[in-house]
């Protein structure tokens, strides 16, 4: 029984730690792009990192405005194996086209 106590202690702990840093918000502005994979929206933050945008209803249109996006860092493994994956992403169009 003990080792039992100990485990789900350790399970407890380990997904307080995880939650932690999945809360971490990000603000980006650019231009969405299509992803690799199908279906897949990839937006281009500071230092040209990758955020897959792909969870954002309603979706931006590609190749249209740029958008102002806000959104939650996930360490959920997804299809478009692109970027780092936002939730909980709220966004609008700016004033800067596209190219």
């Amino acid at each position: 029984m003990h080792w039992r106590s100990a485990a789900a202690g350790c399970l407890i702990a380990a997904a307080g730690v995880s939650g932690l840093d999945a809360e971490e918000r990000v603000n980006l502005v650019g231009c969405p792009a299509a992803g690799i994979e199908m279906s897949c929206l990839i937006l281009k933050g500071q230092g040209g990192v990758a955020y897959d945008i792909s969870a954002a209803k309603p979706r931006p249109r590609v190749d249209y405005l740029a958008v102002r996006l806000s959104g939650t860092k996930s360490h959920k493994l997804g299809i478009c194996q692109q970027g780092v994956i936002l939730e909980d992403i709220q966004w609008s169009y700016a004033e800067e086209k596209c190219e």
